[in-house]
């Protein structure tokens, strides 16, 4: 049937059969380079101190709840590891994620990193904006903001932890992060 379908319903069936197997090959491909890319990749561990999140947590006027404290724990231990960290949070909304990415790019910042975080649309980068400013200014974390239409920065100069510019533990007024 699969070869030689007789009627117009064998070929619809060979046809789906055929786009299953096609879609599964190429399944199977995309796992296969995505293992080779992986075993190939290196991290940067930036797990962090704890430095910037105590004080953090304390200015936050919230207790995070048993997730996000455990999801905290798991991306820890991600971004500690050797490989690149994949990973989706994914939550209601007012569940908690903005303050979850907060903690995660406390974590980047406390390990000599800058860090950018996308959003999807420009209302929620400046939402995003506003949020990371008003939880890192007491911090002294410059936080800037790009979108395709401008620029906000409340930095007076950029430079690259990554790039070793400078030691991780100077002053905190040219740390910035960058919400685009």
């Amino acid at each position: 049937m699969l070869h030689f379908p007789e009627t117009m319903p064998d070929v619809e069936i060979a046809r789906q059969r055929l786009a299953l197997d096609e879609f599964l090959d190429l399944q199977f491909e995309i796992q296969r380079r995505r293992r080779k890319l992986q075993a190939n990749a290196k991290g940067l561990p930036c797990a962090g101190d704890n430095r910037f999140i105590k004080p953090f947590l304390k200015q936050l006027g919230f207790a995070l709840t048993q997730a996000q404290t455990k999801v905290l724990r798991e991306i820890r231990h991600d971004l500690a590891g050797a490989q690149p960290m994949r990973r989706l949070l994914q939550g209601d909304v007012g569940a908690g994620k903005t303050v979850v990415a907060a903690c995660s790019t406390l974590m980047a910042l406390e390990s000599g990193f800058n860090v950018a975080l996308m959003a999807p649309t420009e209302i929620l980068a400046e939402q995003h904006f506003q949020t990371f400013s008003r939880w890192f200014n007491p911090l002294e974390i410059q936080v800037e903001l790009r979108t395709g239409s401008r620029r906000t920065s409340n930095t007076a100069r950029r430079t690259s932890n990554a790039e070793g510019n400078r030691p991780a533990d100077s002053a905190f007024d040219d740390r910035h992060a960058c919400v685009d």
